[in-house]
């Protein structure tokens, strides 16, 4: 074989590299065989077959459909959570139940009630995050590594490269630290957000507590309450004029209590119990907080607590009522005339290109329900209006939506889905707005 690659390499005129080549077995190959090819080879062997196997399990999760093949516990079907697993004990359900039941068939969503009963409150805001297929898709296997849910070797190269490092011995709480880190950079914020959230975590604010430490002020006291030393996690977190604004914001973390040691233990005792999309939440307030305190510090107005929120939630959507996707659609003629409008909330929180999928499901059922026999699906999400038009399978955790909704235009004589920017889809981003009114299903 060696022999063989020198030829390769003396015709080509390139040489391999070995960090990044592997080796694949066939299942009658021993395992001493494979040692000594690999040792012959000079290919590391973590780059091997056997650290193909697990690069796979760590990679591929299941995609919800109907969830008849996916088991409740055990399989590894829920992205947002940092094991993907369900770790409540079985109840009532029998420990080898499907996800199917937990399905509501009449409403195709979640059973809310069981949710409830058995899994918790960080369990059910991500079962809640994971679109159901409404003609019952089958469930299939995705790759959780790319936005498409396709393998690519450059995701799986870098996939193996973070396994490597989380096998490197190293205290606990850092691989704790580096999880979290993982899908902070992730998480649907701005850059500014995402370096405040990690200057504070590196306590490289200048606060009092910081610039006594760099003779830059002669006390550590805050400037705010004036009763203790002025850390990160007292500004943000402890400091009396801070609870109010807690107090005001989402209802869990209202309730959410914690005793440090500081800002980043908060964040991953958010993330554990609650998941990403509150983790977001507090990371934008935590920084509103931030600049609240300089502004009262050089002398302008000190922001109440409800206008911070409100700022939050313009960005967030209206996290002070119960988790949920908001759908608006309107029914146009030929003349661009509204014959007919409709929107619905439903409890969850899908990433906003899976809950555009789901709202143009919808939108598309209705129409079959109101009889049209040629439509025009127009929305302002163009991933999801380009995965409607394309002839390739789409394996992201949204493709079973995609293919419900082609499935659901083919019973239609004509029709054709375009993009629209949210300008010119106004009515219907009002109507999404509204549905914050509705009392919700489920």
């Amino acid at each position: 074989m060696t022999e063989i690659l020198s030829l390769y390499e003396a015709a080509s005129g390139q040489k391999l590299n070995k960090e990044k080549t592997s080796i694949f077995f066939s299942r009658n190959t021993s395992n001493e065989a494979k040692k000594e090819i690999i040792e012959e080879a000079g290919i590391p062997a973590n780059q091997s077959i056997f650290g193909a196997r697990d690069l796979l399990h760590e990679g591929l999760i299941w995609g919800i459909g109907n969830g008849h093949r996916v088991r409740i516990w055990g399989d590894r079907w829920i992205l947002n959570l940092i094991t993907y697993t369900i770790q409540s004990p079985p109840k009532k359900l029998d420990p080898s139940a499907t996800v199917r039941e937990l399905i509501d068939p009449s409403t195709g969503w979640w059973k809310q009630s069981l949710l409830r009963e058995f899994f918790t409150q960080e369990e059910l805001l991500a079962i809640n995050s994971i679109p159901i297929s409404a003609i019952t898709q089958q469930d299939t296997q995705i790759w959780r590594c790319t936005n498409t849910g396709s393998f690519t070797v450059k995701s799986a190269y870098h996939l193996a490269k973070e396994l490597d490092t989380n096998r490197q011995p190293e205290s606990s709480r850092k691989v704790r630290d580096n999880v979290l880190w993982r899908i902070l950079w992730k998480l649907p914020l701005t850059n500014g957000e995402k370096n405040f959230m990690w200057r504070a975590s590196h306590n490289l604010l200048p606060t009092r507590d910081n610039l006594l430490r760099r003779k830059v002020v002669p006390d550590p006291m805050c400037p705010i309450c004036n009763n203790e030393a002025e850390t990160v996690y007292h500004i943000m977190w402890d400091c009396p004029f801070v609870r109010d604004v807690w107090g005001a914001s989402h209802r869990f973390l209202q309730k959410f209590s914690d005793d440090g040691p500081d800002l980043l233990h908060v964040a991953k005792e958010i993330l554990r119990k609650y998941g990403q999309d509150l983790l977001s939440t507090f990371i934008r307030i935590a920084r509103k907080i931030w600049l609240r305190r300089n502004s009262a510090v050089h002398g302008d107005e000190f922001t109440y607590p409800n206008k911070i929120i409100l700022e939050v939630e313009n960005l967030t959507g209206e996290f002070t009522r119960p988790v949920s996707n908001r759908d608006g659609d309107v029914s146009k003629d030929h003349t661009r005339t509204v014959i007919a409008a409709k929107c619905l909330t439903r409890i969850g929180n899908l990433d906003p290109t899976a809950a555009e999928a789901l709202a143009s499901l919808y939108a598309v059922r209705w129409c079959q329900e109101l009889g049209r026999r040629a439509i025009i699906l127009e929305g302002d999400a163009k991933q999801v209006v380009e995965a409607i038009n394309s002839d390739v399978n789409n394996g992201s955790r949204f493709g079973h939506i995609v293919e419900d909704i082609r499935q659901t235009l083919k019973t239609f004589p004509r029709w054709r889905c375009a993009f629209a920017n949210r300008n010119a889809n106004a009515a219907a981003h009002g109507l999404a707005k509204g549905a914050t009114k509705l009392v919700m299903d489920g």
